[in-house]
């Protein structure tokens, strides 16, 4: 006789790729659980994108305010309510947490609340703690969903009150009069434009030569380009070599001897997986250096039936991928054992000003791969809804094979940049060509038209610019 289990899939942790799974593999036909400590939707939900977005909506709106006078819109002095936002960012939160839990139920899930950890290869304590009871249950297959958490500088640990991190910087009840941001990537850039936007005194630290250093070098220059003409100071190829906490205040030490003064540092250098406390090593499951589970294409770690997906994996650390890897584990898990990740299409986006938008390779890295290629880049003042709209900044990068002519990546730095993404990983997915995107009709006046016309530039009969 076979061994009986509670369920067939039980997922630790209720974040974008947690809750996923354990609604997919229950559509499949799994008896499913999903195990969560503190709040369903995880940090995307509840401390990361989300309300970070709540916060670059409102900055969004006090930069286009300030400008409504130039279209004889008469709006009077602009001010911000910071603790009337943070109100609104909890209430959204609290909303999309809700209608989680709602999914889950509907779909015959049971949420089990309290920390996780191994027993066994298949059981699983759940530690209500505050006097609950300590539960056992037993599963078929496992998928560990825990995440990551912000990395910490042993210069500059985090007391989340004068050196804070992510979380804490969506904890904030108030607004710093000045603060600096120790990290210029996508996470650093995007505070930078929504505090610089609320008018914080802002001074960016950055090791590498640029902002943004891992995305396209021309989508860095928009964004340094706006966060200089906001205001702050931004000091690139420097290290952070110590941060002392003083009266009302932090002071940085940097390279090259400089100090900068500041009410709080905020910490952005990365994100690492987050597992302690599951035990994993006791039931034999592999880690790879920076800490990450490892897994294979099925995300199927050493021990075979418990699967890791999302950050906790360390592969692209974006909810949507942490999502996409739940459908595919919760598949596999449930018979389809042809079930696999693929990371050929997956779009990244940045809240800064302008936003940011890639898919695919850059030029240089379309070069390297195939060779030839063909790179046009159209600008967005050459776009009649980018002046309607007056929002003329930025650009559509398209990157091609020579040869083929089919779309090997896209850069966008724009306004509604994460908008216009979408139809560029459509068009990869379905390997079309330029002169298929071209061919293709676009509404007008609308900012998608952009594709079209950096499609046309690659064809070299652009209409409406000189390509």
């Amino acid at each position: 006789m076979g061994k009986s289990y509670d369920y067939d899939v039980v997922v630790i942790g209720g974040g974008p790729g947690g809750y996923a799974a354990a609604i997919r593999a229950s559509q499949l036909g799994a008896r499913a659980a999903c195990v969560e400590k503190e709040h369903l939707g995880g940090v995307c939900t509840n401390v990361g994108c989300i309300p970070t977005k709540v916060l670059a909506h409102a900055a969004r709106f006090m930069r286009e305010a300030r400008r409504a006078g130039e279209l004889g819109v008469r709006l009077g002095g602009v001010e911000l309510d910071y603790p009337l936002l943070v109100e609104c960012r909890e209430a959204v939160t609290k909303k999309l947490r809700g209608g989680i839990e709602f999914l889950l139920g509907s779909n015959q899930v049971e949420v089990i609340r309290g920390a996780a950890a191994f027993e066994d290869a298949h059981t699983i304590a759940v530690d209500g703690g505050g006097g609950s009871e300590r539960v056992s249950v037993i599963a078929e297959k496992v998928m560990i969903a825990t995440g990551s958490m912000p990395m910490e500088l042993p210069v500059a640990p985090f007391d989340e009150d004068a050196i804070i991190s992510s979380r804490g910087a969506l904890g904030l009840r108030e607004l710093p009069g000045s603060l600096i941001i120790v990290g210029g990537g996508y996470i650093g850039c995007e505070f930078a434009s929504i505090f610089s936007a609320f008018g914080v005194d802002l001074t960016i630290v950055e090791l590498k030569d640029r902002l943004l250093p891992e995305m396209d070098a021309d989508c860095s220059r928009e964004v340094t380009r706006e966060l200089k003409k906001a205001g702050a100071k931004i000091l690139t190829g420097t290290t952070l070599e110590g941060i002392e906490k003083q009266d009302g205040g932090v002071v940085a030490s940097l390279s090259g001897g400089k100090l900068v003064q500041a009410e709080k540092a905020l910490i952005c250098v990365g994100r690492r997986p987050m597992w302690e406390g599951l035990d994993i090593e006791g039931i034999g499951i592999k880690t790879g250096g920076r800490g990450e589970i490892v897994v294979n294409g099925h995300m199927q770690t050493s021990v075979p039936h418990i699967y890791a997906i999302g950050d906790v994996a360390g592969g692209i650390l974006l909810a949507h991928v942490a999502s996409h890897e739940g459908l595919a584990a919760a598949a596999h898990a449930t018979g389809n054992i042809s079930a696999e990740v693929s990371y050929r299409v997956v779009p990244a986006c940045a809240f800064t000003f302008p936003q940011i938008g890639v898919v695919g390779m850059t030029e240089e890295q379309a070069r390297e791969a195939v060779g030839e290629v063909t790179v046009k880049k159209f600008p967005m003042r050459a776009l009649g809804m980018a002046h309607v709209s007056d929002m003329t900044e930025g650009f559509v990068k398209l990157v091609c094979d020579g040869n083929s002519g089919e779309v090997l990546g896209v850069q966008i730095a724009s306004a509604e940049a994460s908008n216009l993404i979408a139809e560029a990983a459509l068009a990869m997915q379905l390997e079309m060509t330029a002169e298929e995107l071209a061919e293709t009709i676009h509404a007008h006046p609308t900012m998608p038209e952009s594709m079209r016309e950096a499609a046309e530039g690659i064809l070299g009969m652009p209409i409406d610019w000189m390509g």
